[in-house]
């Protein structure tokens, strides 16, 4: 068989048949494949997951044993290692994990960093071949906030993975008295009490969300508040807030990794007092800055770029 794009993902399980809550890396999966196929490649798609034909992809079970491919260009998913049976002109890894606590088996591949931050993470582990493409944001997001949606007054959210930094965040609500409503969700790996912990310090659970669900939460709030315990590769929930006009106010204890480079007028510390000068300031920021991102991350804008570096024109 032969192919313009392969994806290669013998790891995570994503896409068409899978009943699981999405994060990030499954929505930039999806955007990679079904966006290339839209335009009329011919893309074939691997992930431990049952077959299935879905939007023009062709998806595959990685665990079962496959024919030869040849393919254009062969993308292998995060940390996965790479197969055998499928040549390729062109080997790419679409990373989104800080590099320092994963291992990527990349030695004769481009490695597709999602910021500046996190390709300089590579270049220090020694990695020869890196190239930086920004997170996708859906079109259908930037539609929604040329639209508008009516925010809820004093409504804050936070709707990152929980292990991000959501217990850091509900205690540092209780502990920062704010004065407000606290929206918390999940899109995976909510603990089972989540509604319990929520409770506790007078925040509101919305559970485990979808990715519209995630947009949508972000959209009808005045602004996120999140504590972020480790730093961001890129940080796409945030750019989503900035893009339907959230302001973002984020406490990086760790370090902010790539959110600086990536948000354009949100207020980010990575130290208490400054972060309390910021909420303490937040009217002002109200009527100096549009929140409004004016960066373009549309995903029909982004994935030329992806094109260009597979080889495919």
């Amino acid at each position: 068989m032969t192919a313009d794009l392969v994806f290669w993902d013998a790891l995570q399980s994503w896409g068409p048949g899978v009943q699981r809550p999405t994060g990030g890396w499954e929505v930039m999966a999806r955007q990679l494949v079904e966006i290339t196929a839209s335009a009329g490649y011919e893309v074939h798609a691997y992930r431990p997951a049952p077959a299935a034909f879905v939007h023009n992809v062709h998806y595959w079970d990685s665990r079962v044993e496959h024919p030869p491919m040849r393919a254009k260009c062969l993308v292998l998913g995060r940390n996965t290692p790479r197969p055998a049976g499928i040549q390729a002109d062109r080997v790419l890894v679409a990373a989104v994990d800080d590099p320092r606590f994963e291992t990527h088996q990349v030695s004769d591949a481009t490695v597709v960093c999602l910021s500046e931050w996190q390709r300089e993470m590579f270049v220090a582990l020694g990695h020869p071949s890196t190239h930086v493409i920004p997170s996708m944001i859906d079109d259908w997001i930037y539609d929604l906030a040329r639209l508008g949606v009516k925010k809820r007054q004093g409504s804050y959210v936070c709707v990152n993975a929980w292990n991000k930094g959501t217990d850091a965040t509900l205690a540092l609500w209780r502990d920062l008295s704010m004065v407000g409503e606290l929206t918390v969700g999940s899109p995976y790996g909510a603990p089972p009490d989540a509604l319990a912990r929520c409770r506790r310090v007078g925040a509101r659970w919305i559970g485990e969300l979808g990715p519209r669900q995630v947009v949508q939460a972000l959209a009808e709030s005045e602004a996120v508040f999140r504590v972020c315990e480790r730093p961001e590769t890129f940080g796409v929930t945030d750019a989503i807030a900035e893009v339907v006009g959230t302001r973002v106010y984020g406490y990086f204890p760790n370090g902010f990794g790539a959110t600086l480079e990536v948000l354009e007028n949100s207020f980010t510390a990575s130290d208490l007092p400054t972060f309390r000068r910021a909420l303490e300031r937040r009217d002002k920021h109200d009527s100096e800055f549009p929140w409004n991102t004016r960066r373009d991350l549309r995903a029909s804008t982004i994935i030329r770029q992806w094109w260009q570096l597979m080889g495919l024109g």
